[in-house]
């Protein structure tokens, strides 16, 4: 399901898919020397101070290596290369604590490391560097109390800030408000605020369970929504709505995957996991139709939103339901023409069954996409099980300084 922003940052469940994850990860510490930290937990950048030439060639050796393991029968490219493979993360977030009577955010959950990261825009240490100092003062103490985490989002120009808080009242949202008036003052391109209330303190920083007095977002000042730039459209969603944090490999993503699906002009296109539309609203108004489906409502109201805005020719339809196999077979209509499907489902891979229920519609292609290695083998073993051929991979070097890679993977 697309339930949350973490959705691309969890590992994998299930037993496979953690079996998976050690194998190739075997295979990339035997490759680079390198010792890495458990999937999805910790700062996990290993190859930050790593030569991106040489990261991409462990990478690439690596991911050859565990595919073979697996049985997989492909032929790799060269890794697609990110033009930011440094400081390119355009979501950042630190966890509130306090230590011995101060207050500091921490890079992740295990640790009380403040150090800065290589990953994130130099801009962003900046901004956290001075809210620790902002809140270690006396007057901004019940603020501090009940955060859970500080998050940055935006582009590479613009920033927007949300509280993430286990309490709101008057009182925290003045602080809040406060504090993020002071901080405008020293960064100009902090252009919007929020606060994000979970009051159950999740290690997640944006918990998919809604509170029971139903309030999640209060916007402090600026745009009620995000924006980027992408294939030359441009996008808004919501604050707390999944995007891809590497702004700078957007454009490649969206050539790639048209290049790998290349849905002709009578073809239906169907977008799993859509959220906002970015796949949907490149396609449309070169093909008949789009259709797609998010599990998150304001997910879907931005998709239906841009795509009025971006493709007002398009004939597209966006439904707000769970990717399962019940609701596939209920929600989606067999049309006269060929059907080609893309799905981009969080880390933990399909539900059981979605593949089947699927493949039982005989799609002329589909374009399956990985945003790790966990659950890939299993995957597209579904697929060669249903009479599906694994025809081309693509991989893309999505999260930079890490052992993780995207994976396009395009069946007939």
């Amino acid at each position: 399901m697309h339930q949350n922003i973490n959705r691309k940052e969890k590992t994998g469940s299930g037993r496979y898919s953690d079996d998976s994850w050690k194998r190739y990860a075997f295979f990339v510490e035997k490759e680079s020397g390198v010792r890495l930290t458990v999937a999805g937990t910790g700062k996990s950048e290993p190859f930050a101070s790593m030569n991106y030439e040489e990261e991409l060639r462990v990478k690439r050796r690596s991911l050859s290596l565990f595919m073979a393991d697996a049985g997989l029968d492909a032929d790799l490219a060269d890794i697609i290369a990110s033009p930011k493979p440094r400081h390119y993360r355009s979501t950042t977030k630190r966890r509130a604590r306090f230590v011995s009577n101060r207050f500091l955010l921490s890079v992740d959950e295990s640790s009380c490391d403040t150090s800065e990261s290589l990953l994130e825009p130099e801009i962003h240490s900046g901004i956290y560097d001075r809210l620790s100092q902002l809140l270690n003062e006396n007057i901004n103490r019940p603020v501090a109390r009940c955060l859970n985490f500080i998050i940055i989002r935006g582009s590479y120009t613009e920033q927007a800030l949300i509280f993430n808080v286990s309490r709101i009242a008057a009182d925290i949202v003045k602080g809040c408000a406060m504090i993020a008036e002071r901080l405008r003052q020293s960064f100009t391109g902090i252009s919007s605020a929020f606060i994000y209330h979970d009051p159950s303190g999740s290690k997640y920083y944006f918990e998919s369970i809604q509170p029971a007095d139903g309030l999640r977002m209060k916007r402090l000042f600026g745009h009620a929504n995000l924006a980027i730039r992408a294939g030359g459209m441009l996008y808004t969603f919501h604050p707390a709505g999944f995007s891809q944090v590497n702004l700078s490999m957007a454009d490649c993503m969206l050539k790639e995957a048209g290049r790998l699906l290349s849905p002709p002009a009578e073809a239906e296109v169907v977008d799993l996991y859509c959220g906002y539309g970015f796949f949907s609203c490149s396609f449309a108004g070169s093909v008949a139709s789009i259709t797609g489906i998010d599990y998150d409502r304001n997910s879907i109201e931005h998709a239906r939103n841009n795509m009025k805005r971006l493709r007002p020719e398009g004939r597209y339809r966006f439904i707000s339901a769970a990717v399962e196999p019940e609701i596939l077979a209920r929600t989606l209509t067999r049309g006269r023409r060929g059907e080609y499907i893309l799905l981009d489902p969080p880390r933990r891979g399909t539900q059981p069954g979605v593949i089947e229920t699927l493949a039982e519609r005989k799609p002329e292609k589909v374009l399956h996409i990985f945003c790790g290695v966990e659950t890939l083998p299993a995957e597209v073993r579904r697929w060669t099980e249903c009479g599906y051929r694994l025809q081309k991979i693509s991989v893309l070097d999505m999260f930079p300084g890490t052992a993780n890679l995207e994976v396009m993977v395009l069946f007939s």
